[in-house]
């Protein structure tokens, strides 16, 4: 976060990298190297929070929001999403269920029908 001579390597590359998550620096003539090239070169994707105001507006982020949210409060924490999938694997769920309970539902009056006690069965 910043500009840290030994995060980045030297002062001007961090107008060199492109703000955000990079998952492979561009090929340009650093100045020196740090530990960010460093890990670009070993494949780890690499966080550069440089620009703050560029970050906010890809976003939709407030800049400097005053008075100040409170902590937890806001866009970023938490996001309305509703998981399909979820949704899908629940209803299926209850299918099953609703075809257990009917099936046992239809055993007991089979055999009430017949004058058996089902407690007397289990």
């Amino acid at each position: 976060v910043g500009g840290g001579v030994a995060a980045l390597g030297h002062r001007e590359n961090g107008r060199l990298i492109p703000t955000g998550v990079n998952r492979r620096l561009p090929e340009k003539n650093y100045p020196n190297l740090g530990v960010v090239h460093r890990f670009a070169e070993a494949g780890v994707p690499v966080v550069h929070i440089y620009n703050i105001r560029e970050i906010a507006r890809r976003y939709d982020l407030p800049i400097a929001q005053l008075p100040l949210p409170e902590v937890g409060v806001g866009q970023v924490y938490e996001q309305k999403r509703y998981s399909l999938s979820t949704a899908i694997i629940v209803l299926l769920l209850m299918f099953i269920i609703l075809a257990i309970v009917k099936y046992f539902d239809r055993q007991s009056h089979k055999w009430r029908e017949q004058k058996v006690d089902p407690d007397a069965i289990i």
